[in-house]
């Protein structure tokens, strides 16, 4: 049967957190998790919910620091969109990697890196637009992001990692290729 998760205290998302994904016997029955004011979000605590579609921050919650927003929704597989706190300074490593589903998300007004494999493989993704407030994108950041037309990077001084899969919609002998436009402020990083 279906349910929605309406955690009501920090503890129950450590708790959750603790396994490092969504358990199994849970994993295909949670489609709706709403995150009240004043929760931490651990690491990994969304991990493997192949079913979840619909996440909610109420204003005060929180992803917590110190890698705390490492592997958050990975393989989160019926996630269309999300809308992270406001808080949130770096989208993790792995974030998102496999949320295949996956067409938007808002970056956070605090925001400013984008790290390894954060939408890797997130392959409904189909334009993305990087605010200002982001200085860096990590390696292999948006690799394999089979329908990526367009990525625009507000930032001219953003630090774009060299790696050919950062930016890549497409993989074919074991070489990234990019299919698509990315757009820049001419002499930025995203023009290199």
């Amino acid at each position: 049967s279906r349910y929605t998760i309406a955690v009501s205290a920090p503890t129950s998302l450590a708790r959750a957190a603790a396994s490092k994904t969504c358990p199994p016997s849970e994993a295909e029955r949670i489609f709706t998790i709403r995150i009240p004011k004043k929760a931490i979000v651990l690491s990994g605590a969304f991990s493997g919910c192949t079913a979840l579609k619909d996440v909610k921050f109420e204003e005060g919650a929180q992803v917590g620091s110190n890698y705390g927003e490492n592997d958050l929704f990975q393989n989160c597989k019926s996630i269309e969109s999300i809308q992270l706190p406001a808080t949130v300074e770096k989208i993790g490593d792995r974030m998102f990697e496999g949320c295949t589903g996956l067409k938007e998300f808002d970056f956070p007004e605090d925001c400013t890196m984008i790290k390894s494999y954060a939408s890797s493989g997130c392959s409904a993704l189909t334009n993305i637009e990087i605010p200002a407030n982001i200085t860096s994108i990590k390696e292999y950041a948006f690799q394999d992001c089979a329908r990526l037309e367009k990525i625009t990077i507000l930032n001219p001084g953003c630090s774009i990692s060299f790696y050919s899969g950062t930016i890549c919609n497409y993989t074919l002998n074991g070489t990234s290729y990019y299919n698509g436009v990315i757009c820049g402020y001419e002499g930025s990083t995203a023009q290199e």
